[in-house]
């Protein structure tokens, strides 16, 4: 007998592509063969996130306008009665929240469809606003990204609510070696960089959360010592209108430090692996972190990482085992980190092998591939409600739904028409 296969709805929140979509892509991959099909709730106003999906071979679907925000308990109930009617035409079993903003304003939809809902947990967060913490009471299971996210997760979660998923990634241990010569080279000249300056990169997009400031301070102390050496920015900075705000307030930091003539940005890139081969070094600098997937990748790469020690990195990075840590802001040590790292080669190439040998024993596919997998079977097999009275059920549920929805959408139609009156 064929294996049932099912139907996941991954609700994407942020309208751009960086680490939350990555991780979304890869956790679709990689259920496909156990029975899981994914299609992609993107918002209308991220077309970008849509393309990304849609060039993967993926479904998308518009879920909402633009990000997620509350507007009143009455259009909240008619936009969570919508997306419910949606899972149910599309014969979603199961709904998977790519982020906490997602959990929030389409977990009640899911449960109005009658299927468990996951939400991903993947940063830092201290705060929550009301009702969007209320809102949350509608999810099945939290998956956090380390044990730093779930301890600074606003919203209590018991044990039976949450679980630690680990990320993972295919680790090959020749991976580091393939071409790299040759890609460097090609690397280098696509972006200027001379043949003798040590390539220090950071992936990840112009954000608020990246700690840019402490970049271009340590970067003074970096070109002082070393003068032979470029920083190279991979990441989008360009879509968002945050970002381009941003970025304004990164080139003036590059510009008070003296330094902005040793950096490059690419902007969005869809080759981000050829561009990490490249690189010496890799560092974080940043605020706050549930579990850096970069990280991850450049560690699997064999190469020497330097990061803020903030939440999940030391899940990850073991000082001075596995890579090196610094001091939230302290951009002292993140300097000598990175000049040290320059002035003895082989220390780096020794942090970069632990840095691999760790990854491939506790971050690989295989361990991920269990959890992912493991957490969607037990979602689906742990429902209370049998498989034959779920079917039973489920024409009355279409029904109220239906009736539900003209109900409420009637009232709001009516409240659009008497605003409109007034003005």
């Amino acid at each position: 007998m064929a294996r049932k296969r099912h139907r996941v709805a991954h609700i994407m929140p942020w309208e751009g592509v960086g680490g939350t979509e990555q991780a979304a892509l890869r956790i679709a991959r990689t259920v496909e063969d156990a029975g899981f099909d994914t299609t992609f709730f993107c918002l209308r106003s991220a077309p970008v996130v849509s393309e990304f999906f849609s060039r993967a071979g993926y479904d998308t679907v518009a879920w909402r306008d633009g990000y997620p925000s509350f507007n009143g308990y009455r259009y909240f109930l008619h936009e969570s009665l919508q997306l419910a009617r949606e899972f149910r035409r599309r014969a979603i079993t199961l709904v998977h929240c790519a982020d906490v903003p997602a959990g929030s304003y389409a977990a009640l939809a899911g449960r109005l469809a009658m299927v468990p809902v996951i939400c991903h947990v993947r940063n830092r967060f201290v705060k929550i606003p009301e009702p969007d913490r209320r809102f949350l009471r509608a999810v099945s299971r939290f998956a956090f990204v380390s044990r730093g996210a779930w301890r600074a997760f606003a919203y209590h979660v018991p044990a039976n609510r949450g679980v630690v998923l680990y990320d993972g990634i295919e680790v090959r241990p020749s991976e580091a070696d393939l071409d790299s010569e040759a890609n460097a080279q090609d690397v280098r000249r696509e972006f200027n960089i001379p043949a003798r300056a040590t390539i220090v990169g950071m992936i990840a997009r112009i954000d608020q959360q990246k700690d840019y400031e402490t970049l271009a301070k340590a970067a003074a102390r970096v070109v002082s010592a070393t003068p032979d050496v470029r920083f190279l920015i991979v990441g989008g900075y360009s879509v968002e209108q945050i970002q381009r705000d941003h970025f304004e307030q990164v080139k003036q930091w590059l510009a008070a430090y003296g330094v902005s003539e040793y950096f490059i940005f690419t902007d969005f890139r869809s080759d981000v692996p050829r561009l990490l081969r490249a690189m010496d070094i890799v560092v974080l600098s940043t605020h706050y972190e549930g579990l850096p997937l970069v990280l991850i990748e450049a560690m699997a790469c064999r190469k020497p990482v330097v990061a803020t020690d903030v939440d999940g990195v030391p899940e990850i990075v073991k000082d001075d085992e596995t890579g090196l840590l610094f001091a939230h802001q302290d951009d002292a040590r993140l300097a000598a980190h990175i000049v040290s790292l320059i002035r003895d080669p082989s220390r780096a190439d020794r942090l970069g092998r632990s840095g691999q040998s760790f990854v491939q024993a506790n971050f690989n596919h295989e361990q991920f591939k269990r959890g992912i997998v493991g957490l969607y079977e037990g979602m689906l097999g742990g429902s209370s409600l049998s498989e034959s009275i779920h079917q039973k059920l489920a024409p009355i549920g279409d029904l109220a739904l239906r009736a539900g929805y003209a109900a409420v959408d009637a009232t709001v139609r009516a409240d659009a028409v008497s605003r409109s009156t007034r003005a």
